[in-house]
């Protein structure tokens, strides 16, 4: 999970659609770890890779998003 948001307004509005307990937000990034999403990428992968013990690179990466900025964050992760 990443998001331009503070991890508090992720939750709420995650939770408003049901969709929190489908995610691990334990390992997200947020919008107070970065101004800009592309590196929020490699710190979740970082995240989920500390707490699950293996690597998550281009191909176990999925980004869904609406915004330009999340454009700019996929075109970082397949690189």
């Amino acid at each position: 999970m990443l998001t331009g948001n503070m991890r508090e307004v992720a939750v709420c509005k995650l939770e408003a659609f049901d969709l929190d307990s489908n995610l691990d937000l334990e390992v997200g990034a947020y919008g107070f770890d970065a101004a800009e999403r592309p590196p929020l990428v490699a710190l979740a992968r970082e995240r989920a890779a500390h707490k699950y013990a293996q690597t998550f690179g281009p191909e176990t990466t999925v980004l869904i998003g609406d915004t330009p900025a999340v454009l700019r964050a996929v075109l970082n992760v397949t690189r």
